[in-house]
């Protein structure tokens, strides 16, 4: 078998919204991704993660997902980036059928959620699942994605890390889809140089980098992408006050975002729509998400959020 190329990126990695067209989100619009792509770089983002949660994987079908990630490999080559494609979130036949696309259009990694009705109970359940997955895509880099309070799988990253060893050859690390520091710094200490750890929260970035986490996929990179780079770029240079009055700052957009919905992505993707990418028509969410278009459009919301990021 051939050895799995590492995942060596690291930085800010952009989450990609899924382009659908207009309010009724019934079909891809697959053109917009070369701009989307275009936007992406000309803010310094130079890896993109495509049909994760913000990109509404788990409401497409297999054929659809395949269609998104065919073109986005398109534009990230040419926009020099790299992609992950989060392949997780339907019955396991499919994610292995996901998993070995993604590797047949050379993507740079594979994110993968666990089984999402027949939950892993135990850390072994967790790892024999994915060594399934990445059975399929062995020359890819796998990354878990550990998002408990949304799938209800909350084993310990730890335990994890020490009981699965070199069992998957091809496992890069985990996403941390959390805001508990205490959790994440142990995790981070497990996986020591062997694995990495990607943190996604958007509340939590400099702390994160003063215990050693260096690659982010923060989901505000979105609507607040200047501010994104300024906490990285400051807490990475150490300027740690720099970075944590610019954490405050984006703290205020999520939560004016929240003020909406707690869910707070189809506010968000409204929100980017209208006020970073009035040219890029990425379409409204799909359901059973809530469309927020009407209710930002008649709401002080944009404004508020424009002064913020000023």
């Amino acid at each position: 078998m051939t050895n799995p190329v590492k995942f060596s990126f690291k930085g800010v990695i952009a989450t990609a919204f899924a382009p659908f067209e207009g309010r009724s989100a019934e079909r891809l619009n697959l053109s917009a991704i070369p701009e989307y792509a275009k936007y992406f770089a000309e803010n310094h983002f130079k890896a993109v993660l495509v049909n994760g949660t913000y990109g509404e994987g788990m409401a497409m079908t297999v054929d659809e997902r395949i269609q998104v990630a065919n073109a986005w490999a398109e534009a990230a080559e040419r926009n020099n980036q790299q992609i992950i494609v989060q392949v997780g979130g339907t019955n396991l036949q499919d994610v292995k059928t996901l998993a070995a696309h993604a590797q047949s259009i050379n993507a740079n990694a594979i994110l993968c959620l666990p089984e999402l009705y027949y939950k892993s109970k135990t850390v072994q359940d967790l790892i024999d699942y994915l060594a399934e997955v990445a059975a399929s895509a062995p020359t890819v880099p796998l990354f878990y994605y550990h998002s408990p309070d949304a799938t209800g799988v909350a084993l310990n990253m730890v335990e994890f890390f020490k009981k699965v060893g070199d069992t998957i050859p091809s496992l890069g690390g985990i996403k941390f889809a959390s805001t508990k520091l205490d959790e994440c710094t142990l995790a981070v200490k497990a996986a020591a140089d062997k694995f990495r750890v990607v943190v996604a929260s958007n509340y939590i970035l400099p702390a994160c980098i003063a215990i050693g986490v260096d690659t982010f996929m923060p989901t505000s990179i979105n609507i607040a992408p200047k501010l994104v780079n300024g906490i990285y770029d400051s807490a990475m240079s150490g300027d740690i006050s720099s970075a944590q009055a610019l954490q405050l700052k984006l703290v205020d957009v999520i939560n004016g975002l929240s003020a909406i919905d707690k869910n707070v992505m189809p506010v968000m993707k409204a929100v980017t729509r209208r006020l970073l990418m009035p040219t890029i028509d990425i379409g409204s969410t799909r359901k059973p998400l809530k469309n927020y278009d009407s209710v930002v459009a008649k709401s002080q919301l944009v404004s508020a959020i424009t002064n913020l990021l000023q």
